[in-house]
């Protein structure tokens, strides 16, 4: 007696190995045109430093940070990959 997986194949209803090969294929060409972010490593945040300068109110200047999103990638840590060889 046949399986049932065998009866799928020879119908020729069963076959989701090309399906299977395409959506990896697809995977791994999404994530090999994108990387991570170089300016906030893939956190979507930096931390931004601003230079507050001597005015009548303050008597020193001073350096503050701040977290903002990141402006390289637009907060999504991601960024798309250059093709090396143009």
């Amino acid at each position: 007696m046949m399986g049932f997986g065998a009866l799928l194949n020879i119908t020729g209803v069963g076959k989701m190995s090309k399906v299977n090969d395409w959506s990896i294929e697809l995977h791994e060409m999404v994530f090999t045109l994108m990387s991570e972010c170089p300016q906030c490593n893939g956190a979507g945040e930096c931390e931004v430093d601003y230079h507050m300068p001597h005015n009548s109110g303050r008597d020193i200047g001073e350096i503050e940070t701040r977290i903002e999103q990141c402006d390289m990638c637009d907060g999504s840590g991601e960024i798309e990959r250059e093709d090396e060889g143009e």
